[in-house]
């Protein structure tokens, strides 16, 4: 069965967060946009600067000379506000969520301090147990703060979970798509046939139990 679960950990062993508090301190925000395997090794920052006394060109100066960015772009808002996208190699909470087929991130936001909060989901408890030892191992700068298990009864066999899970990883649903059935099917190491049931039916469930109970 599919386990979702919320954690809230603290990562100071993020260069773009170092950054960020020095020139902002309380006055920012960030949603992370993770590339899983099969994709870009590189993670999405997308920043919003809520201070109203510092440039935000001034920033990306400071992140364009202390992080590991290939890419930042801002987008100005009214006054000094505005946003940055930060293209950069991840830290090692990001390899670490971004990684592997049997988890999918569903969530994650960084505040000030390397607050952090995450939303995902696994293929079992298991794997659930195994991505927060990862997430603690050999790294005194990250700390596991909440672990919220968030439980409800899944309409989806086992098998169809984890079809449909790791199509969701591997991009399939994606627009336009990064991996086809062909190349799902011969790395899951199932026939196509299989494969096209199983995300079928998973889909049938999903689709019944949204217009079910989630528009009732």
């Amino acid at each position: 069965m599919v386990s979702h679960a919320r954690l809230l950990l603290v990562n100071r062993s993020c260069d773009l967060v170092s950054v960020l508090d020095k020139f902002l301190g309380n006055s920012w925000s960030a949603i992370v946009r993770g590339h899983l395997s099969g994709g870009s090794e590189l993670v999405t920052h997308y920043v919003q600067v809520f201070s109203s006394s510092m440039d935000v060109k001034t920033v990306e100066k400071g992140v364009k000379k202390s992080c590991r960015a290939y890419r930042v772009v801002v987008q100005p808002c009214s006054g000094r506000r505005g946003h940055l996208m930060v293209l950069k190699e991840p830290c090692s909470v990001c390899k670490v969520l971004y990684s592997g087929s049997e988890h999918v991130v569903l969530s994650h936001s960084i505040y000030p301090g390397g607050y952090t909060f995450v939303s995902l989901a696994t293929m079992n408890k298991s794997v659930l147990r195994g991505l927060i030892d990862r997430l603690q191992e050999g790294d005194e700068s990250i700390s596991i703060e909440k672990v919220e298990e968030v439980e409800g009864p899944s309409p989806l066999s086992g098998v169809q979970a984890r079809v449909l899970l790791y199509a969701y990883v591997r991009g399939y649903y994606d627009i336009p798509r990064r991996i086809n059935l062909d190349k799902l099917a011969r790395e899951l190491g199932m026939s196509r046939s299989a494969v096209a049931d199983a995300l079928r039916r998973a889909e049938a469930k999903i689709v019944k139990k949204y217009f079910e109970e989630g528009l009732a």
